[in-house]
């Protein structure tokens, strides 16, 4: 036998053996074999961020100025609601209160526990203008025991790139459980 017989005799059980490795993972039930692969959660806020949450925030940038956030987010949803108002221990800012939704986008790629919102602000009154658009990230303390000591932060950015790095923050503060607003 020639030895281009050979070689072309062996590409072709080559090909024949990718065939049939081909067939067995295409007809793959999804009945057992294989490697478990983990189905990822819902989107959404799960029962760490469930509840009403009120606290000061600071903010830094672009200007000085100290005001009161408060959350309200039900388990299992992608949205929950956001009210902005003056800390009435605060001169920093003239009376004004500003409310829209959050809406639950992802996780911050470095931090699964550190979820990225977007804030729409639908209605704003008072001497302070709020963005109409910006985003956050929501993260609860760790040992949250669905008390009135629970925290959850909040921190603010220009923009979602900043939130997903969870870089150059304009605003933080640590927003506290509302009695009778367990998770």
């Amino acid at each position: 036998m020639s030895p281009a017989v050979l070689v072309l005799g062996g590409f072709g059980l080559l090909i024949l053996l990718l065939a049939a490795v081909l067939l067995v993972v295409l007809s793959d039930d999804g009945k057992g074999g294989g490697t478990p692969v983990a189905t990822p959660s819902a989107p959404g806020f799960d029962a760490k961020y469930a509840g009403t949450w009120t606290g000061p925030v600071i903010q830094i940038k672009p200007t000085s100025a100290r005001f009161i956030v408060t959350v309200v987010i039900a388990e299992g949803s992608t949205t929950g609601q956001i009210k902005l108002e003056n800390d009435p221990t605060s001169t920093s800012t003239g009376a004004f209160s500003c409310s829209g939704t959050l809406t639950f986008l992802h996780h911050t790629p470095n931090y699964d526990f550190k979820s990225v919102v977007q804030e729409s602000i639908t209605q704003s009154q008072g001497s302070v203008t709020c963005d109409a658009l910006s985003y956050s990230t929501l993260f609860p303390n760790p040992d949250n025991n669905g008390g009135s000591n629970d925290g959850l932060y909040y921190k603010t950015y220009f923009n979602e790139s900043a939130a997903d790095r969870d870089s150059d923050h304009n605003a933080i503060g640590e927003l506290k459980r509302q009695s009778g607003a367990n998770a």
